[in-house]
């Protein structure tokens, strides 16, 4: 499972799109984006579950991010969070985020990263 993403040269007025899904309910999640200005955003399951979430980036700015999935109970889910960059005119900025993790319990971290064009 690959855990780290990180867009570059993103476009200012860009849009972050986030959800996720389980497999069961027995699931939470946290997303919690920083950006350089002191702003913070943070997304609950039920932001994300269906989604997806929103958050306009702007330059010259960057964004940091957690995402902290954590999987309970019996039967435990898996958990696919997908995330992506759609520019200004609609297009998808580069490769999406996708992580699913194993339905076994436990927490499981992933990073992201915007740096928006200066």
């Amino acid at each position: 499972m690959g855990n780290v993403k990180i867009w570059l040269s993103v476009p200012d007025g860009s849009t972050f799109e986030a959800s996720a899904t389980g497999t069961t309910d027995n699931w939470e999640i946290l997303v919690d984006v920083d950006s350089d200005t002191g702003a913070e955003t943070e997304w609950s399951r039920a932001d994300l579950d269906p989604g997806p979430a929103t958050m306009v980036v702007n330059s010259p700015h960057t964004y940091t991010g957690r995402v902290d999935i954590e999987v309970a109970g019996d039967p435990p889910a898996a958990v696919t969070f997908t995330a992506k960059i759609i520019r200004p005119d609609g297009t998808t900025h580069q490769l999406p985020f996708t992580i699913t993790t194993p339905s076994a319990e436990g927490s499981y971290v992933a990073t992201i990263a915007i740096a928006t064009e200066k």
